[in-house]
């Protein structure tokens, strides 16, 4: 069976893009994105499904959930905004706008932890992909890789 992955913004450059070489590593694939029309062609030509709606909507994420099924193998946050008028001309609404939409994807990855434990395999093939020639432009970040555990909170 393949792995399935939740790609929010899934028909803009870097969604797309990630979409295309997943499939052609043969993930099914679930594509969520604002427009509607460019949304489904994007995932008809990919042979996936989708969800339109937008990021800042709260009740999108229970629908998307609902709509693509689980279990879930990955998910994809390419969705941002980001102003580039002059710091002066922006209003607080511009700042809030921005803050919701990329803060949103840290907010998205507390929902889908990996309800298992990691492997040695698993913290060797990352390792292996950052020293390989497609992970070039990667350079002094700290990547977790704990199954989305270090985004969980105790509660109480």
């Amino acid at each position: 069976m393949a792995r399935k992955v939740l790609i929010y913004g899934g028909y803009g450059g870097i969604g797309s893009t990630t979409a295309g070489v997943l499939k052609s590593r043969g993930y099914a694939l679930h594509l969520v994105g604002r427009n509607q029309d460019r949304l489904a062609g994007a995932a008809s030509d990919l042979g996936a499904g989708f969800s339109a709606g937008d990021v800042t909507d709260g009740g999108l994420f229970s629908r998307v959930s609902e709509d693509c099924g689980e279990p879930l193998d990955g998910l994809v946050y390419a969705v941002g905004t980001i102003n580039l008028r002059v710091l002066q001309r922006l209003t607080e609404d511009d700042f809030l706008n921005d803050f919701r939409v990329n803060a949103m994807g840290g907010a998205i990855s507390e929902l889908h932890a990996l309800p298992r434990l990691g492997t040695a395999e698993e913290m060797a093939s990352l390792t292996a992909f950052l020293l390989s020639p497609e992970a070039d432009w990667i350079t002094g970040q700290i990547i977790s890789v704990d199954g989305g555990r270090s985004t969980l909170r105790p509660k109480g």
